[in-house]
């Protein structure tokens, strides 16, 4: 473990359905020497929570740094120790990558709980036909000040530039891109993040507003969306992004 402190305050993070839940925090550290954190996101119908280990991938792909090669979680008592669906994210990102990824499960004194040197070692009965992702370029904050007054006109910039960070998982693929702004002036711009089997995906909307809420920027007061598909009219809402 590199940093309990840095893992607590990930956990801090966590955005929960009810104060008393139990809370996670996580690590990603990328090839290129970066660390990304995660906290647990719940929703109140419980089908949208997002767990850290995800979240931490999450941004790290928002800031165009998805070469991750280890990830590190801390857990408070009352989470399943090792969850299989954590496992799944962590192979289906490698798999896009080419990266091994490392991943250790910590409780709150520090005690390790579970470790291992590559994810698909533990899960070698799943694999996926994928194609490597390639963002190119160095690694970009998806987060920027409102420079004008004009809050259509810079939405509009950022959300499209949120389509260049969508997580596909194949290519080609319609891209989604969402922006939002807070009252401290910050727009954070994201992509979606897909999923193999669909049912673990986290829309550009949701991964925009964790990108905030992960910088502790939690007041949400505007919300665009567009999709490369949609070239002729608006692109709306969905339901669970709706909820």
């Amino acid at each position: 473990m590199k940093d309990l402190g840095e893992l607590k305050k990930a956990m801090s993070f966590s955005f929960l359905k009810k104060e008393a839940n139990p809370k996670s925090g996580s690590i990603a550290y990328s090839k290129n020497g970066n660390t990304y954190l995660g906290a647990k996101i719940e929703s109140f119908n419980h089908i949208l929570d997002i767990t850290s280990e995800h979240v931490c991938l999450l941004i790290a792909v928002q800031n165009k740094d998805p070469e991750i090669e280890k990830v590190e979680t801390i857990i408070e008592e009352g989470i399943t120790i090792v969850d299989p669906l954590v496992l799944k994210v962590l192979c289906d990102h490698s798999a896009r990558t080419g990266v091994n990824i490392e991943y250790s499960i910590f409780d709150i004194n520090g005690n390790i709980l579970f470790d291992t040197k590559n994810v698909k070692e533990v899960l070698q009965f799943y694999s996926q036909k994928v194609s490597l992702i390639q963002f190119g370029g160095q690694p970009q904050s998806n987060c920027v000040t409102l420079e004008s007054k004009n809050i259509k006109k810079e939405m509009k910039k950022y959300v499209v530039a949120g389509t260049e960070n969508y997580f596909p998982t194949s290519i080609p693929a319609t891209k989604f891109g969402s922006a939002v702004l807070t009252k401290s002036n910050k727009i954070y711009y994201s992509g979606g993040y897909a999923s193999y089997d669909h049912r673990l995906n986290i829309h550009a909307e949701m991964a925009a507003a964790i990108s905030a809420i992960m910088a502790d920027d939690k007041e949400i007061t505007h919300l665009a969306v567009v999709s490369t598909k949609n070239t002729e009219d608006c692109c709306e809402l969905c339901g669970c992004c709706r909820q």
